[in-house]
């Protein structure tokens, strides 16, 4: 996830603080790129991932030592990765209205631009009720799906849980045969009519995470904006939690945020390692060993 680090950015830019619970410092540090190697993987010996070890002094703690692990999953290309099934869930209450819906417009348009003709989307709104704008659509129909974002209004109150509950419904037509499914929840976070806790949508987000609909929730706006919904929607959906700040962002965050969510979960990459491969966690931690003893060598007291 890398939403924190946007939300801190856009509360500093509007002359505030941001809360110390929106500061999660993982999210900052997974908001910028990293020149990791990638796994090496052979036929004998397929790594999920690679793991890189560095060590330094804390610059705010002294006495202490900072670990930071980085790992690099496998580099899926383009023309590899598996047929997308897509189903936009976009909150068009009254409190999205200016600003924040052209954001969601803008960033959605450009996840568009990289769908194929054998992908399929769909696109789910809600205010005081839920409905569909557009059913699963190929995405070689661009232009028509385009056209159904720009139709979008702002219209009533916000029920995140009808439009969450029929954004599943129309994923489930579609999830299967080889494709990643992918239901993608863009708001401000307000849940004012239906169930406005989270703990009363949790049970289903898991229950169709479990089933291989995970949940990626993208969040704009500023004034109200419910930073701990969105992240908690997002963990429980075993998917992505981002933030756009501004349109310029947009095409940045579909091209890496939204787009290779689908393709990988780091849940997949704790199970790999929990596999009982103990020798392979073993020769691992040895390197992480061996970071910090050469650290300490080099580096006495």
């Amino acid at each position: 996830d890398t939403a924190s680090y946007a939300v801190a950015r856009a509360t500093l830019a509007n002359g505030e603080l941001p809360q110390p619970a929106a500061v999660r410092v993982e999210e900052f540090v997974n908001s910028f790129r990293y020149d990791y190697p990638p796994p090496v993987a052979t036929a004998a010996r397929p790594e999920p991932f690679s793991v890189v070890a560095e060590a330094f002094p804390s610059p705010n703690r002294r006495g202490y030592h900072v670990l930071v692990l980085g790992l690099k999953g496998r580099v899926i290309e383009e023309a590899a990765r598996p047929n997308a099934n897509l189903v936009f869930v976009v909150d068009v209450s009254g409190s999205m209205e200016g600003e924040r819906l052209q954001m969601v417009k803008g960033a959605l348009g450009k996840l568009v631009e990289r769908l194929r003709e054998d992908d399929s989307v769909a696109l789910v709104v809600y205010g005081s009720t839920a409905h569909v704008v557009l059913p699963p659509t190929s995405g070689a129909e661009k232009t028509r799906i385009r056209d159904a974002l720009s139709r979008l209004r702002p219209e009533g109150s916000t029920n995140v849980q009808a439009g969450l509950l029929l954004g599943y419904q129309v994923a489930k037509e579609r999830a299967g045969g080889g494709r990643v499914t992918r239901v993608i929840l863009c708001s401000d976070g307000v849940a004012n009519n239906g169930v406005t806790d989270a703990d009363g949508i949790f049970a289903t987000i898991d229950e169709r995470a479990q089933q291989g609909m995970a949940l990626t929730t993208v969040g704009v706006g500023m004034g109200g904006y419910n930073d701990v919904l969105m992240e908690r929607l997002a963990v429980k959906g075993q998917g992505r939690y981002v933030y756009v700040d501004r349109l310029a962002e947009a095409d940045r965050k579909a091209r890496r945020d939204l787009w290779t969510a689908k393709q990988a979960r780091l849940v997949k990459m704790l199970s790999a390692w929990s596999h009982p491969q103990a020798s392979e966690r073993q020769a691992c931690f040895a390197d992480i060993t061996k970071v910090l003893e050469n650290y300490g060598a080099s580096n006495p007291g």
